[in-house]
């Protein structure tokens, strides 16, 4: 889960270092010394990785609003999570958020 992403390419890179080289930016290292360390069955977990992957990024801004259908058309997102708090907040509607009774008990 990847909080204030406002663009398009903030996701870009948002879900290039998630996933393992050559897909992405993370773990490159692993993979270059792996054959000679890890089994047959360890290497394809690793070459697996990228697809088993559940990207979420956190919309909160004013900006990430006006993006937000560019934002979710980036290939590798699967999730758009509005933080209420914050938006609200970033928003302009700070004194507007009411906590529910039932959270005080």
């Amino acid at each position: 889960m990847v909080p204030y992403v406002n663009t398009a390419e903030e996701a870009r890179k948002a879900v290039a270092a998630m996933r393992v080289s050559a897909a992405g930016s993370s773990g490159g290292g692993a993979l270059s010394f792996a054959p000679r360390h890890l089994d047959r069955s360890s290497m394809l977990t690793l070459q697996k990785a990228n697809s088993k992957l559940l990207t979420i990024l956190q919309i909160e801004t004013g900006e990430a609003v006006e993006h937000v259908e560019e934002i979710a058309a980036v290939d590798g997102v699967d999730v758009l999570f509005i933080g209420p708090l914050d938006l609200t907040v970033n928003l302009g509607f700070r004194d507007r958020w009411i906590i529910p009774t039932f959270a005080l008990r």
